[in-house]
């Protein structure tokens, strides 16, 4: 007579296809305690995966990607102390991963947040932050200072930040003064729109630059509104700046008649008080009235269109 094994133990039978719990762990199935690997643990077997590190911006509790992969590390209590958003970010409670210290509860070492700009600005950006008075290098473009503003405006970085970016942004837009406007159109910026309107002039407004020619090998860059044409610029500004623009600009028309024959009719008539002999001749313009003509537009001085222009009012 065999031994009916108790209900405590452990079959090591194998389980057949037909059996409702083939694809079922069995009852030795441990789960995995250990704690997640970080990123240079991932990718130590597979050099060539492995995340290239900021050579300076590289240690801190937190772990931010630039758009080309660039990892850069950052102290939590500097960025919560530049940015409203990090700062109510780092105050949500997170779960304590297993493994890891306190300091860094919050942080997913295998997933690090992505700050979706060029490894330039994010480092740009940092040294910001990173002192106690914040200086903008020498140089910069328009567009890199676009992003760079963007960047702060989605964080929402503190005061002191933002009075080092947006002079710095007027500053650049003097070379682009239309991408200044438009910027600013979206924004919804005076200042910047006003500032843009009196670097361009009102030869630069309707005017469209040629592309730089290629040289030493660099193609000109295109990219820039300068070298579009008016009305494809024009209509990137937000509708309420149309409107403003036009209306600030041209407040008036004139009408100009159409062009008539104009008959002179020269009578010379002997005056009393004219010498003997002299004719002085009387010449008479009969035009006529006006049957046709046209309107235009006639722009007031620039100074003024830029003092009274306000999308706002």
């Amino acid at each position: 007579m065999s031994a009916i094994p108790s209900s405590n133990a452990i079959s090591t039978k194998r389980k057949t296809m037909n059996d409702p719990n083939f694809d079922r762990p069995g009852k030795t199935h441990k789960p995995d305690t250990n704690p997640p690997a970080s990123l240079d643990s991932i990718f130590l077997s597979d050099p060539q995966r492995s995340p290239k590190w900021h050579p300076y911006h590289s240690d801190g509790n937190v772990i931010l990607r630039a758009t080309n992969g660039t990892l850069f590390g950052a102290d939590s209590w500097r960025l919560a102390k530049a940015s409203t958003v990090f700062k109510d970010m780092f105050d949500i409670p997170q779960p304590i991963s297993f493994g890891y210290p306190i300091a860094s509860r919050w942080v997913n070492q295998e997933q690090p947040i992505d700050m979706e700009v060029t490894s330039f600005i994010l480092e740009t950006f940092l040294n910001l932050i990173n002192v106690s008075i914040p200086s903008l290098p020498n140089g910069l473009s328009f567009a890199q200072m676009t992003a760079l503003s963007g960047l702060c405006d989605k964080f929402i970085v503190t005061k002191n930040i933002v009075d080092q970016v947006s002079p710095g942004l007027v500053l650049a837009g003097a070379n682009d003064p239309w991408d200044l406007l438009v910027w600013a159109s979206k924004k919804n910026y005076l200042f910047m729109g006003r500032k843009a309107l009196s670097y361009m002039g009102p030869e630069g407004f309707t005017k469209v630059h040629t592309i730089p020619p290629v040289s030493s090998g660099r193609s000109g860059d295109g990219s820039t509104l300068k070298y579009k044409p008016f009305w494809d610029r024009f209509h990137l500004l937000s509708p309420s700046w149309q409107i403003a623009l036009l209306t600030t600009a041209f407040p008036q028309r004139a009408f100009i008649p159409a062009e008539t024959a104009i008959t002179i009719c020269k009578t010379k008539k002997t005056s009393r008080n004219s010498p003997k002999g002299k004719s002085q001749g009387v010449p008479s313009h009969d035009t006529g009235p006006a049957k046709s003509g046209r309107f235009e537009m006639v722009m007031v001085s620039w100074h003024e269109m830029v003092k009274g222009f306000n999308p706002r009012s």
